[in-house]
């Protein structure tokens, strides 16, 4: 064990990172926890203690859950959902094509005029909330049709898509090209682009929209007519949820969830922690050694900055080899890992060496136990075995497991 110690203290070194702090949380009590057939079970098949559950787990998946908490954000006030209802631009669409103009809201009842002026006469009336499709624009108002009469309505009493753009596609009236254009703001019936210059409704052949802003439309809401609202998330940080599989007697193997009140316990350990530790195996990344992973008698511990030790659970009572390959794939013992030291599975196949052995050297060996993984070349790995009296080494392409005997 000196040398491997020595080993790790140089490699703890190299990182310079110390933590002089650990937390320690305490399991209160064993509760009963269901367990499924499947993660995507709806129903449980059963329950079993944390405890048993805990020393018969077989592997471990995390999945990150997005849990949001949506409100409207007014200047520096924050609104619940359930205060205010606003219009969004795709409550005005009639398609998702950004070609589409979608269609105008009456904010308040309007007179229908038989032309474009105030003063034309009137041959209608238009109910607050009307939707209504734009047939042409002019002097300010828009022309449309509304309960079989053509007619024109104010501009100014209504919203529309053109509200929420932020871009549209139109031509410039200076340089007469067709491109995308940043809006600044909506003067009546006319875009101000960030350039100061005005482009009329009727030239736009496309928008996009802020899909997340709202406009306060009803006048007996909190806020004033016109007032704009953001939609946001309370949090937008993803709930971590750890599934676990487990060998149950009677069930076969079963899934659970570790319970909040669980994954809160803290059994990682700092490194001040690790140094004072038998040692195994230790294995690092091969250009980030803040990356590695540890086998000790408590089981097998894995960090991604050096300094605090999280334990994969599943090697709990786990004393062999370890080896970090790369980005992704990591061994512990004949399992591996290719995301992360997230989910293991079987990789390397003893029978495969065995055969190895046999073919190579004329012997069938009567145990084979990994005792060291690496690798020397890309693509290539290779083991140490003990096979009762000796101590062979094997190497093989980690994609096909080919494997040979290079030294006995």
């Amino acid at each position: 064990m000196p040398f491997v110690k020595k080993y790790l203290l140089l490699t703890v070194c190299s990182l310079s990172l110390i933590a002089k702090t650990a937390q320690s949380n305490t399991l209160i009590g064993n509760p009963s926890i269901a367990f499924y057939k499947s993660k995507n079970s709806q129903f449980a098949s059963g329950e079993a203690s944390y405890e048993r559950l805990k020393e018969n787990i077989v592997t471990v998946a995390e999945e990150l859950v997005k849990t949001e908490s949506e409100y409207y954000q007014f200047g520096h006030q924050k609104i619940s959902k359930n205060l205010i209802t606003p219009t969004f631009a795709k409550n005005l669409s009639l398609s998702k094509s950004y070609a589409d103009i979608g269609q105008f809201l009456t904010l308040k009842e309007t007179s229908l005029k038989e032309k474009a002026h105030l003063k034309s006469r009137t041959i209608g009336q238009v109910l607050e909330h009307t939707k209504l499709i734009p047939l042409k624009y002019e002097n300010g108002f828009i022309q449309v049709m509304h309960q079989g009469k053509k007619g024109f309505i104010d501009i100014s009493v209504c919203i529309s898509k053109f509200d929420y753009a932020y871009a549209i596609y139109a031509k410039h009236p200076r340089t007469q090209v067709k491109q995308w254009h940043y809006v600044k703001s909506r003067l009546f019936d006319q875009i101000e682009i960030y350039d100061q210059t005005q482009i009329p409704m009727s030239a736009v052949e496309g928008l996009f929209t802020n899909e997340k802003m709202g406009i306060i439309t009803d006048h007996k809401s909190q806020l004033p007519l016109w007032s704009k609202v953001t939609l946001k998330f309370a949090s937008e940080t993803p709930k971590k949820i750890t599934w676990n599989q487990s060998f149950i007697s009677g069930h076969g193997s079963v899934w659970w969830k570790t319970p909040d009140s669980m994954a809160t316990h803290n059994d990682s350990l700092t490194i001040d922690e690790i140094l004072k530790k038998d040692v195994y195996s230790i294995s690092s990344h091969p250009r980030e050694p803040k990356k590695s992973i540890i086998s000790i008698p408590e089981g097998v511990y894995i960090t991604s900055n050096g300094s605090t030790w999280t334990p994969l659970r599943q090697f709990k009572n786990f004393r062999g080899p370890v080896y970090y390959y790369n980005d992704n794939m990591i061994f512990v013992g004949s399992l591996r890992s290719t995301n992360q030291g997230k989910t293991f599975e079987p990789f390397i196949n003893i029978s495969s060496i065995s055969s190895a052995i046999s073919r190579n050297l004329g012997y069938q060996p009567q145990s084979v136990k990994i005792k060291k993984i690496k690798s020397e070349r890309p693509s290539q790995i290779s083991v140490d075995v003990i096979t009762g009296y000796k101590t062979l080494k094997l190497q093989s392409m980690i994609y096909n497991q080919s494997w040979e005997v290079v030294k006995f």
